[in-house]
C-alpha cells in the first residue's frame, strides 16, 4: 500500500531511484518544479500537496499544526479521547489523501497530466468518505495502535 510505503520511505521517488543507481534527466518535483522529489517533499512540503492537505483539513474540520515529517503527519490524525474505531476511520482519511496525491503525481509523470490540486482534493474527499463508509474500520489502515 502506498501509505505504508510512504511512511517507510519506500516509494520510487526520484531521490530513492537515484540512490539505487537509476539515472534521471531531472530530479525536480514535477508538481512544483522547485525541489528534489523526496517522500517528505512529495507528500508534506510541496506547495501543491500543502494545498491539498489544507483544503482537506478544512473540509473535514480537522485543524492541526503543519507537520514536516510523514510519521508526525500520520500521528496528527489520532485524536486522544476518541475510541479506536473512530481513530481508525480518521487514519483511513489520511491514507486516502496520501493515496490520491500519489495517483495524481503518477498521472502527471506517466500520462502528461495537468497539475490540478482542486481535482486532487475532490478525489481525496471521495476516497476518504468511501473508506469511512464502506470498509470495516476495525481492520483497515491500522499502521500502529
Amino acid at each position: 500500500m502506498c501509505a505504508c510505503r510512504a511512511l517507510l520511505n519506500r516509494l520510487p521517488t526520484r531521490e530513492n531511484l537515484i540512490k539505487k543507481g537509476v539515472v534521471l534527466s531531472c530530479i525536480m518535483c514535477l508538481l512544483c518544479k522547485k525541489h528534489t522529489k523526496t517522500v517528505q517533499h512529495l507528500f508534506i512540503t510541496c506547495e501543491i500537496t500543502q494545498k491539498v492537505w489544507d483544503n482537506c483539513a478544512k473540509w473535514i474540520g480537522f485543524l492541526s499544526v503543519r507537520h514536516y515529517s510523514m510519521i508526525n503527519q500520520f500521528r496528527s490524525f489520532f485524536k486522544g479521547g476518541w475510541n479506536k474505531r473512530a481513530n481508525v476511520v480518521w487514519k483511513g482519511m489520511w491514507v486516502a489523501i496520501v493515496w490520491e496525491i500519489w495517483i495524481h503525481i503518477n498521472n502527471v509523470v506517466f500520462n502528461n497530466g495537468i497539475v490540478d490540486y482542486e481535482k486532487n482534493i475532490h478525489f481525496a474527499q471521495i476516497k476518504g468518505w468511501s473508506c469511512a463508509k464502506y470498509r470495516n474500520p476495525g481492520v483497515v489502515f491500522s499502521v500502529s495502535d
